[in-house]
């Protein structure tokens, strides 16, 4: 069984810190915790692993034979981990309840621990979450201005790992803006 499917048979016992066999056979809604961050490598590449293929934890790290020591090995080789398709689902997963400030430290995440292959082509696809338009913008100028502080704040936080906005072929913000 799947990780996502667990909250449908089964319900989590705090105490007990363990999953028990739901007795009732009523539909549930099941919530399941939001994706890990990128730079806690091994728990995303676990979270990875649960959503893609059933059985125990440690069992995901037998990769056809080969006993890997990391889960983020195990997902490498299995390859979940091999283009951008796992960083468009991350992000598309956290547009549906974060907020634009959530999406944005999250997209740096991305860029700086998940080294995806086309940043900008991630950036485009995902802008308007990193942004609130609350008003009509006939001209498009809101929208612009908005853009232009969604990258500067993008860029501060890179800057923090010492990467620039360049670096992933993503636009400098307009000198000034902050």
């Amino acid at each position: 069984m799947l990780y996502e499917h667990m909250p449908e048979k089964y319900w989590f016992d705090n105490k007990g810190k363990m999953w028990k066999k739901r007795i009732n056979k009523r539909d549930v809604i099941g919530l399941i915790h939001p994706r890990p961050f990128p730079q806690d490598q091994e728990l995303f590449a676990l979270y990875l692993l649960l959503r893609h293929f059933p059985g125990d934890p440690e069992a995901l790290k037998d990769v056809n034979g080969v006993l890997c020591t990391t889960f983020a090995e195990a997902a490498r080789l299995r390859g979940l981990l091999s283009d951008d398709s796992v960083w468009e689902r991350t992000l598309e997963e956290a547009s549906h309840f974060a907020t634009p400030s959530e999406m944005r430290y999250l997209f740096v995440q991305v860029l700086v621990f998940g080294n995806p292959s086309n940043a900008r082509e991630l950036w485009e696809r995902f802008v308007d979450h990193m942004i609130k338009l609350v008003t009509i913008d006939p001209n498009g100028s809101i929208r612009k201005g908005l853009i232009d502080r969604a990258l500067a704040n993008i860029e501060a936080q890179l800057s923090d790992y010492g990467m620039t906005n360049q670096q992933f072929g993503l636009d400098s913000p307009s000198p000034g803006c902050d």
